[in-house]
């Protein structure tokens, strides 16, 4: 600690530093892999629209603990391909997992 109180930084990635680049890393995985599907327009979103929201929203959770952030980024993926998929009855890619 220096005189003021605060801890002396050297170097190396903070945690928020760190999370921040993981969800950085995982909303530009996010956006190139939607480039295979339409985003259509805001009256009548494609299959590519709530993808594509994800990515930006997942570089705008700032701050926030690593597993918040995760639950939000899983939680929205999710959110996102139940109402695509499930709701609007748009045909989407099935995973090995069967979702």
């Amino acid at each position: 600690m220096n005189v003021s109180g605060t801890k002396n930084q050297r170097g190396g990635l903070r945690s928020d530093q760190l999370s921040g680049l993981m969800l950085l890393a995982l909303a530009l995985y996010v956006g190139w892999e939607n480039r295979a599907y339409p985003i259509g327009t805001l009256q009548e979103p494609g299959p590519g629209y709530m993808p594509l929201l994800l990515a930006v929203f997942l570089g705008v959770i700032e701050r926030r603990r690593p597993l918040p952030a995760a639950m939000v980024a899983l939680g929205f993926g999710f959110a996102s391909y139940y109402v695509v998929g499930d709701l609007l009855h748009v045909p989407l890619p099935r995973s090995p997992w069967g979702f």
